[in-house]
């Protein structure tokens, strides 16, 4: 009788399994690895092969594979870590991107991505951004939501706002601004306590905003190509006694 209802239960168990299958359950990702261990596995470089080993894809490498667009299957690889796609034509980025919630590392440099989904937020375990060399004229408020981030590239787009919400953005060492059309900064990157280093570089600023001197953390600021004038520039020496400042 036991085991004629522990037959039973296994049967039911199954029966369950191919169910959630068949409505296109995604398994549960596997644990966030750190850069030594991602570094080991394997680095899948054609999505076919992707889609094949899906279960096992943690890494994937399409550069230069000249694609007009990231299919939005891209999120049936549920465990993936670390994503290069750079040097396409992509023009955008799918919303769908938003649920590898495991995504640690996405480079997208050198594209046509003109617009970043709201659903980029979502990736909340994100490291490494890379979106520079682009056609961006602006980023989602909810790139704030990326809190462990800890480097960011926007260089080299046509960006002239930075949201405040990039201030939520506490763990964030390295932010790259440069090479865009920015006038004014938000006041909110001054809560920016962990960061390093700072490179706006090539912009239309006049002036940094109140709430620069607490950067504590940083070391280096780049502000060359801009339209400072001489009294700001020793205004933000004297704000940042202890700051690098190009």
């Amino acid at each position: 009788m036991r085991i004629t209802r522990f037959l039973l239960g296994s049967v039911v168990v199954f029966a369950s399994s191919l169910q959630a299958f068949a409505q296109g359950s995604t398994p549960k990702p596997a644990k966030l690895l750190d850069s030594a261990q991602l570094a080991a596995l394997p680095l899948y470089k054609t999505i076919e092969k992707a889609f094949e080993d899906r279960d096992q894809v943690f890494r994937l490498e399409l550069d230069v594979h000249k694609m007009n667009e990231l299919t939005p299957k891209i999120a049936e690889l549920y465990n993936l870590q670390e994503l290069y796609i750079n040097r396409n034509n992509l023009r955008g980025l799918p919303g769908a991107l938003g649920n590898l919630s495991n995504l640690q590392v996405l480079y997208a440099r050198r594209n046509r991505i003109s617009k970043l989904p709201a659903e980029i937020g979502k990736l909340t375990n994100m490291r490494a951004f890379d979106i520079s060399d682009n056609e961006l004229e602006d980023i989602p408020s909810l790139i704030g939501s990326m809190t462990n981030v800890q480097t960011l590239y926007l260089s080299r787009n046509y960006l002239t706002y930075i949201p405040p919400s990039i201030g939520w953005l506490r763990h964030l060492k390295e932010l790259y601004l440069d090479n865009n059309q920015i006038e004014t900064l938000p006041p909110e990157i001054g809560k920016l306590a962990s960061l390093v280093t700072l490179d706006l570089t090539g912009n239309n600023l006049t002036t940094l905003p109140l709430g620069i001197e607490k950067l504590v953390n940083l070391k280096e600021l780049r502000l060359s190509g801009n339209l400072f004038s001489d009294v700001e520039v020793q205004r933000i020496k004297e704000l940042l006694p202890n700051v690098l400042i190009k």
